[in-house]
């Protein structure tokens, strides 16, 4: 079940985001040279928080396993000069009958018990609108299936303008704090903070297993994109009309060398 689930080809409803928790373990599907992408994204608290994630470094949350006892991806900067990488769970070396019979672990279904259709479809919508927008090779008929940016990070936002922090960028992963990421135009209401990282395959590139945490696996980042979306009502015809407000900005090269304020935001 699992195995099919991280390949989004059945049980999409028993294991909506596996995709995303192991892709940078999976490999690429034949004839499509991609790997399996999210199906339908859980926001990073439902998929759990890693004790070594910005979420409890830096912003004090508690650690925490997601709905299927695992932890979900997350990006960090661990010393390697101008890079950043993304630091996720293998699907090797996953055991989700292990995680089911640990008493302190656990299946925990609440996590996911109150969302409902309106929700999973606008964040599947907003996802689909986010992907084609950074990923000029997703096309006309093309679905976004085929894109090779992986969502690291998701995070909703109650509100734009008052209730705004990027919880999943470390306060370090550019400059001394992640104020930068509140620039470009101001977005209104509720929505979402989706984070794609495009891993760098070259050769010389950093794969490799945590010294510290046996499960988990970091893979060296060629390219981020940070998008800021606004929520749209999907179940409501008006809401559905109104064309999605997006922010977006791409990072690649050495990371040192980015300064803050030259960071190019673009509307999507």
């Amino acid at each position: 079940m699992k195995l099919c689930a991280a390949a989004n080809g059945m049980w999409p409803v028993t294991s909506p985001d596996a995709g995303r928790t192991f892709q940078g373990g999976l490999e690429p599907i034949k004839g499509y040279n991609r790997k399996p992408s999210t199906s339908i994204p859980l926001m990073d608290d439902e998929i759990g928080y890693h004790e070594s994630s910005s979420y409890v470094l830096d912003f004090g949350s508690d650690p925490s396993y997601g709905w299927d006892g695992e932890q979900g991806p997350f990006i960090q900067k661990i010393g390697e000069a101008g890079k950043r990488f993304v630091n996720f769970t293998d699907i090797a070396r996953a055991d989700y009958v292990a995680n089911c019979l640990d008493p302190k672990i656990g299946f925990d279904m609440s996590k996911l018990r109150l969302l409902d259709s309106c929700e999973v479809i606008s964040r599947m919508d907003a996802l689909r609108h986010c992907v084609r927008t950074i990923d000029r090779k997703i096309i006309g008929s093309k679905k976004v299936q085929y894109t090779k940016y992986w969502l690291v990070c998701a995070m909703p936002v109650s509100d734009w303008k008052n209730n705004f922090e990027a919880n999943c960028i470390p306060m370090t992963f550019i400059g001394n704090n992640n104020d930068w990421v509140k620039g470009g135009e101001k977005l209104n209401k509720e929505g979402y903070l989706f984070v794609f990282a495009k891993i760098n395959t070259a050769k010389g590139s950093i794969d490799r297993f945590d010294n510290k945490y046996r499960k988990r696996r970091i893979q060296d980042i060629k390219e981020l994109c940070i998008c800021k979306i606004e929520k749209k009502n999907i179940c409501n015809e008006d809401g559905r009309s109104h064309p999605y407000k997006m922010v977006w900005c791409s990072l690649k090269g050495d990371f040192d060398q980015i300064i803050e304020d030259k960071i190019v935001w673009r509307n999507g």
